[in-house]
């Protein structure tokens, strides 16, 4: 969906409920997932990607916590990570409003770790099942992307 609104996308589905589970994720650590996103840098630089935007689903929350806490540059952050409690979510998006970086986050009204803190808070659980409802998180997502793209990153 992203793609008909002009964005390239890089889908990495290793973690989460969607992927091959936290179990797995687990495993991984901090130091590797750094230098994974370090190794995306020259591939988006020699494809003339200035803007990037990492979009974290289900657990994959150790991606997007290690994009902001090594300070690697970024144009903005979705999270739609229902992994973490209250407190572990104001956290994450206290980090990146100390580096001015947008944040919108995305959950479930029934999701494992409920709140009321989500930029767009849909009915339903762990992930949107309802093509109306991921119709319209596309298109709150794409007036939130729409801004950041005037927040280049990468010359």
């Amino acid at each position: 969906a992203l793609v008909n609104h002009g964005y390239a996308v890089l889908a990495l589905n290793y973690p989460g409920s969607t992927g091959r589970g936290w179990a797995f994720e687990s495993r991984f650590h901090n130091s590797d997932i750094v230098e994974c996103l370090q190794a995306l840098y020259p591939f988006f630089k020699k494809r003339g990607y200035n803007v990037i935007v990492p979009w974290s689903i289900s657990s994959g929350v150790s991606v997007l916590e290690q994009w902001v806490r090594s300070r690697l540059p970024i144009s903005a952050a979705v999270s739609q990570a229902s992994a973490l409690n209250l407190s572990q979510r104001l956290e994450l998006r206290e980090q990146f409003e100390l580096r001015n970086i947008p944040y919108f986050s995305a959950r479930g009204l029934f999701d494992r770790h409920p709140g009321q803190d989500a930029d767009y808070l849909y009915r339903g659980g762990h992930d949107i099942t309802d093509p109306a409802q991921f119709t319209e998180l596309i298109t709150k997502v794409s007036k939130f992307l729409d801004k950041s793209r005037s927040l280049p990153i990468l010359e």
